[in-house]
Order: C-alpha cells, then sequence, then structure tokens
C-alpha cells in the first residue's frame, strides 16, 4: 500500500498500445485490461516509460475487487464461531500475491481491513468480502456463523 493507504499499482512498463489495452503488475499478479480511467501517455513510449515504477490510481484496486484472471488455489473451512481458528480472529494477512474472498453461509461476522478510510463491514449470510495481497484484516465472530475462505493467485 502506499502512504494513503490505497493498493499501489506501478506501470512495468510492458504496456501494451493495441486498442488501449496495458499491462500492469498488481501486487504480484499480472493481467491485461482496457483503461478504468483515459491516460494519454499509455500509447505514448516517452510518457509511459516517465511512469514505470510510479503509483497510479488504480479503482478496482481501492474496492479491493478480486482481478478475473486468477485461479482458486485451495478453500479453507467450513468454519463456525467455535472452530474459526484463533489467527483469523486477529490483524493477519495474506501471502504475497494472494487474495482471498470471505464467504458467509450462515448467520453473521463483523470484518475489519486497515485500508484509508478503515474498512469496517457487516457481513451476513450469502455475502462475500475480497482480501487484497498483504492488507491486514480480522474477523470478528458476533454470534452463530458458519464460513469459508477462497485463496485465488495465479496459476502453479
Amino acid at each position: 500500500m502506499d502512504r494513503d493507504g490505497r493498493i499501489a499499482v506501478r506501470p512495468t512498463g510492458n504496456l501494451l498500445s493495441v486498442s488501449r489495452e496495458f499491462l500492469v503488475r498488481l501486487r504480484g499478479v499480472s493481467r491485461v485490461r482496457r483503461q478504468f480511467q483515459d491516460r494519454p501517455w499509455v500509447t505514448d513510449t516517452l510518457a509511459r516509460q516517465a511512469h514505470v515504477g510510479s503509483s497510479i490510481d488504480c479503482p478496482l484496486c481501492d474496492r479491493a475487487e478480486i482481478h478475473d484472471q486468477l485461479v482458486l488455489l485451495r478453500t479453507a473451512g467450513p468454519w463456525d464461531g467455535q472452530t474459526l481458528p484463533e489467527a483469523l480472529r486477529h490483524s493477519h494477512r495474506t501471502g504475497e500475491g494472494v487474495w482471498a474472498i470471505l464467504k458467509v453461509f450462515e448467520g453473521e461476522v463483523s470484518f475489519r481491513m486497515e485500508t484509508s478510510p478503515l474498512l469496517e463491514a457487516r457481513l451476513v449470510a450469502g455475502s462475500e468480502q475480497s482480501i487484497p495481497p498483504r492488507v491486514p484484516h480480522e474477523v470478528l465472530v458476533t454470534g452463530p456463523m458458519r464460513l469459508t475462505i477462497e485463496f485465488w493467485g495465479q496459476s502453479r
């Protein structure tokens, strides 16, 4: 994350000019996407080189939306209020390049992700929360519940 608490997105220099698509390295995950915003520097070689290594705004990243080119690595759980591991109840992080999706099947939990501004959410049965790589977060059990956590990343 950058000093403002946003997920840092840095152009790698391997940008494509065809159809104004570009490649960026997102926290260890490469993907090709159409631009979310008009960025004229993407198609200009000299201007593009000036942006290599700098941070750019990425609304998709800031909203913690999982990337569509990741693959399911594994699923953990299901857990209930009695079996949820203690480590998940305190601030912890996923590994580099590993996204998680917390899925609540029964009851509800409180979820906290240490972004700026702080994300605090009440997740009820049928809801889910994406968690970007290396962002501190925790699950707070508030009553009876059942949940799983999926881990997503690049294929091995």
